[in-house]
């Protein structure tokens, strides 16, 4: 579980053109809820200025989801980049990171998220494999699937994770 001196990231994602732009800033947890309730940091990066004119458009926002999963990240040769997430978990109340992950499960424990990023064509090796295993693209999104849980109310009480 976290502490206060644990690394955490302020992020904030956007799409323009299906184009998706994440900016995130490293922060110890305990400056990061700091930031979050005050508007203050130690810290006068570029990102946390792009977060708080964020803020002042949207005055209003607030922590409303916790979402967990765990991930194995690889890197290639040529840009390639491929990331397996599994464990997704999802939980509206006890935001706080401390309290460790627990929640509602977003996937079956026999899925996982694969993504896939290649500057260019993708290698043919991989091309093929994927092809062999009958995958294809889908668009999936960790918070839309969590929102669409929270819409439909389908979760249990939250459990804790052995």
């Amino acid at each position: 579980m976290p502490e206060s001196e644990s690394q955490v990231f302020l992020e904030v994602k956007k799409k323009y053109q299906d184009v998706v732009y994440k900016r995130r800033e490293a922060l110890p947890l305990a400056e990061a809820e700091r930031y979050l309730e005050s508007g203050r940091s130690r810290s006068q990066s570029q990102i946390l200025h792009e977060i708080d004119w964020m803020f002042r458009i949207y005055p209003d926002l607030e922590p409303r989801a916790f979402l967990s999963y765990e991930r194995d990240a690889y890197c290639g040769n040529g840009g390639l980049r491929m990331t397996f997430d599994d464990r997704l978990l999802f939980r509206r109340e006890d935001l706080d990171l401390r309290h460790g992950i627990y929640g509602q499960a977003l996937l079956p424990d026999d899925l996982f998220v694969l993504e896939i990023k290649a500057l260019g064509a993708m290698p043919l090796w991989l091309a093929d494999a994927l092809d062999r295993c009958q995958a294809r693209p889908v668009s999936f999104s960790k918070y839309g699937a969590a929102y669409c849980r929270y819409l439909a109310k389908a979760w249990e009480p939250a459990g804790t994770i052995d």
